[in-house]
């Protein structure tokens, strides 16, 4: 693939991301082109790059696309996915301030997400960075559609490494970095950073009508508990959002028999006002 125009590009503190239009067959592909700032950064882009190219072999659905991952004169990597075009999941909650968001849409969101993290935990691999601004959204079959991206700090599920953004971060990955344990799970600590997000976001004013209080008790009291065994695994947060929306037949109404709390008495201080960085 040839590039063709550049639409819009960014510089973070490891990386530098554009936009842009690559010509691909007859016509043109706008693709997201990603690359390290300094050299030392390089490992990283490198492990993104394996997850990438495992999520496309496995075929991991609702995660981003790797479309190529040449090497310019200089043997530096450049990784292109797919580009998303409505964003991610932060700014577009934060673009709709002052107008009406429907939890629906909301939820088909999340429920994608949640098969994504189903297969992954399926597969022995977690994500370990499960936040507002690493679901991307794309308009597909007549639906916003949610994708799970930024695999650079993903990896086996067992993992010895701390790793994801502190104020998403499960209490045992903060002890890990403390090295108060060895050892964590990653599929736990997914469900409690799904679970948060799943929280926040839906905690903010614009979003109508509110979660149901079942689901939202399952949520704070069975994904969001500090001891990891304790914690639902994915596939049941999974099952239920598709119960709340509809998508599979339910049984009956959530009865979980879980004390109802407001969601600020556990994420008092939360906001999705500004993005939160990757330690």
């Amino acid at each position: 693939m040839e590039i063709v125009r550049v639409l819009q590009s960014g510089v973070g503190k490891r990386f530098g991301v554009c936009v842009c239009r690559k010509r691909h067959g007859g016509g043109g592909l706008e693709v997201v082109a990603k690359t390290v700032q300094r050299r030392k950064h390089a490992p990283l882009l490198q492990e993104e790059l394996k997850m990438l190219r495992l999520m496309k072999e496995r075929g991991v659905p609702h995660t981003q696309r790797l479309l190529d991952s040449p090497t310019d004169g200089s043997k530096n990597l450049w990784l292109y996915t797919k580009y998303y075009e409505a964003g991610d999941l932060l700014d577009f909650v934060i673009s709709t301030e002052g107008k009406l968001l429907p939890l629906q849409t909301l939820l088909l969101i999340f429920i994608d997400v949640a098969h994504a993290l189903s297969v992954m935990h399926g597969l022995g691999l977690a994500h370990f960075d499960v936040k507002p601004d690493n679901i991307f959204l794309s308009h597909e079959q007549g639906r916003l559609c949610g994708t799970l991206a930024d695999f650079e700090m993903a990896g086996n599920a067992l993992t010895t490494k701390s790793r994801g953004t502190p104020e998403y971060c499960a209490p045992e990955i903060l002890r890990l970095g403390k090295k108060l344990v060895d050892e964590v799970d990653g599929r736990a600590c997914d469900v409690y950073s799904f679970a948060q997000t799943v929280l926040e976001v839906c905690d903010q004013p614009s979003v109508a009508p509110r979660l149901q209080p079942a689901m939202e008790s399952f949520l704070m009291e069975k994904c969001c508990c500090c001891e990891a065994e304790e914690r639902a695994p994915v596939d049941e947060m999974w099952l239920l959002l598709r119960e709340s929306v509809g998508e599979k037949q339910a049984t009956g109404p959530l009865t979980l028999s879980l004390p109802e709390q407001s969601v600020g008495c556990i994420f008092e201080g939360l906001s999705l006002q500004t993005k939160k960085g990757s330690p």
